[in-house]
């Protein structure tokens, strides 16, 4: 329920569209409009993809809330503009100068406002995973480091701790450099896996390290046996989207013999693992 649940749903869209989208979706159904009616059935199909269990369906969780409500936007703004652009038919059908002038007017005046209101709901300060110290570690890392090494990255519990998540550019390792992480993309935990098992193979290694610490033995055999060579810890320091207390420290494992520091250029760390 924790992993499927809607949350808040004015951090998705304003109140205003919330309000008007179901008035918008009534006129379509009550003028008969093909495109609009069929628009409004494949979005409540979609939310019913979401959650079976109001039909006493199997498959719950393939497909979350979440996902659903992010994407609200699409179906909305073209339902809301379908009904904007009866409205504006309307007005302008005695085909009056004035009337378009206006209407062309209002119609880019809210455009600009809603373009720039958008600029503030933007904080890659915050939110991007990836910045450029790290993709200058991932340049360093292609020419420096074998393609056959393996990197611990920094990585958090999600959906209700059944999935773990990256929280800055070391989950992006994979795509910027070649070289593998522990990390694999979030839909590992609805495909086959490379063994049996494999989700909870991959948050096995995240909940030693965060419940011991990096620098205990039990997480050094396991790193070991995994066959995990360096440890890269980037520029947002495994805070994007995780304010927890588990993340990968540089000063625990400068204080580790296990540990050697190859690689620091701003906030990002790259530790070779000693054996």
């Amino acid at each position: 329920q924790q992993y499927n649940s809607i949350g808040n749903l004015l951090s998705y869209l304003p109140m205003a569209i919330w309000l008007l989208l179901p008035i918008a979706i009534g006129w379509g159904l009550w003028k008969r409009n093909r495109e609009h009616v069929l628009l409004s059935l494949w979005s409540f199909m979609i939310l019913l993809a979401a959650n079976p269990n109001w039909l006493r369906f199997p498959g719950s969780g393939a497909l979350s809330n979440f996902a659903v409500v992010i994407a609200a936007y699409l179906p909305a703004g073209i339902i809301l503009g379908a009904a904007s652009g009866w409205i504006a038919r309307d007005l302008v059908k005695n085909n009056r100068i004035w009337k378009n002038v206006l209407l062309t007017t209002v119609v880019c005046a809210i455009s600009l406002w809603g373009a720039r209101q958008r600029l503030y709901d933007i904080h890659p300060d915050q939110h991007a995973l990836v910045t450029r110290p790290d993709t200058l570690a991932a340049s360093w890392i292609r020419e420096n480091v074998p393609e056959e090494a393996r990197f611990l990255v920094n990585s958090f519990f999600a959906y209700g701790d059944s999935l773990i998540a990256g929280a800055d550019g070391g989950w992006w390792l994979p795509l910027l450099t070649g070289r593998d992480t522990t990390l694999p993309p979030l839909p590992y935990g609805s495909e086959q896996g490379l063994r049996p098992n494999y989700r909870l193979w991959v948050n096995e290694l995240t909940q030693t390290w965060t419940r011991n610490g990096i620098t205990h033995p039990d997480t050094l055999e396991m790193l070991s046996q995994r066959g995990i060579t360096h440890i890269y810890i980037g520029q947002q320091q495994g805070r994007v989207n995780y304010d927890g207390p588990h993340v990968l420290q540089a000063e625990q494992m400068l204080a580790d013999p296990h540990f050697y520091l190859v690689y620091h250029q701003d906030r990002v760390w790259i530790f070779e693992i000693i054996q």
